[in-house]
């Protein structure tokens, strides 16, 4: 295996969009570029085969009027499940990088990202913002979102599966959660339709809806100044009921096995009505 980061090779590009692609363990994530535009898309995050987002992104507006964007490098190394995109407004002078590292560790799917910002060349005030429509159990309608009242943990639910965005360095300046229709979609236009608006700290909303959420950050940044945020988002889908009993029983047979070598004897039986693969084995006698 190659050193981190050697094996790292351009995406494969169709008309004129950057393809990037991880698959480990149950996470399968997509991650498109253009080559033009102001923002990059994690277009799609599968877990145990099933689509989980509708899309991520990540959007910036200058204090100055853009002259035209430039997609600098898209790649992605397998040896280190890691996505890489840049951008460079040629104007301004300003580049938006981000990374993704995806992990999977059942029953949680994570990523990892970093957002940097940086101003090449001159003083420039930017608002950047990452904005979140999770489709989790492949539906649109989810039951739930709720953030923190500092913005820095948000968490959506639809039924058993569970999706978070958690901030990990530079709380945002802004934060909201919505609710998204089809003649109202204020956080989806942010990177649809590229408009700016001031997001309102709202905490809670509830569905069955489409419900979405967007992260704000506003600076104003000298030249060869940066700044980067942090973070860390998952998915969690439990294990079927029917996986963890199988699983458990084999635990428990191999405890049995390795209790009767070590101490050969009679084995206590479970009580009546209890099974030594259920959850009641700890308090039944199973070995």
């Amino acid at each position: 295996m190659a050193p981190p980061g050697l094996a790292a090779t351009t995406c494969p590009v169709t008309v004129g969009t950057s393809y990037c692609e991880i698959a480990t363990g149950d996470t399968d994530v997509v991650v498109t570029a253009d080559s033009e535009g102001h923002h990059f898309l994690l277009n799609s995050w599968t877990v145990k085969g099933v689509s989980q987002l509708f899309y991520e992104g990540a959007t910036l507006r200058l204090s100055t009027s853009p002259t035209g964007v430039q997609l600098e490098s898209a790649t992605v190394d397998p040896d280190t499940s890691t996505i890489s995109v840049s951008y460079l407004e040629s104007g301004s002078g300003v580049r938006l990088a981000t990374s993704f590292v995806v992990s999977d560790i059942p029953p949680v799917s994570e990523i990892a990202e970093t957002l940097t910002v940086t101003s090449l060349s001159q003083s420039v005030s930017i608002r950047l913002y990452a904005v979140t429509d999770f489709d989790l159990a492949g539906t649109q309608p989810d039951d739930l979102a709720v953030s923190t009242a500092d913005g820095t943990l948000f968490t959506e639910t639809d039924g058993t599966t569970t999706g978070t965005v958690e901030v990990l360095s530079t709380p945002p300046d802004a934060f909201e959660v919505a609710v998204c229709i089809s003649t109202s979609c204020p956080l989806g236009s942010i990177i649809q339709q590229n408009t700016t608006i001031p997001l309102d700290d709202s905490t809670t909303v509830s569905g069955p809806a489409d419900l979405q959420h967007a992260l704000s950050w506003d600076r104003t940044l000298d030249a060869n100044q940066s700044f980067t945020a942090a973070l860390r988002k998952t998915i969690t889908v439990p294990e079927a009921s029917g996986q963890l009993a199988a699983g458990g029983a084999g635990l428990v047979l191999l405890a049995l096995a390795r209790w009767r070598a070590a101490r050969p004897g009679t084995i206590t039986p479970a009580r009546r009505g209890e099974s030594c693969g259920g959850p009641s084995a700890r308090r039944a006698g199973c070995g």
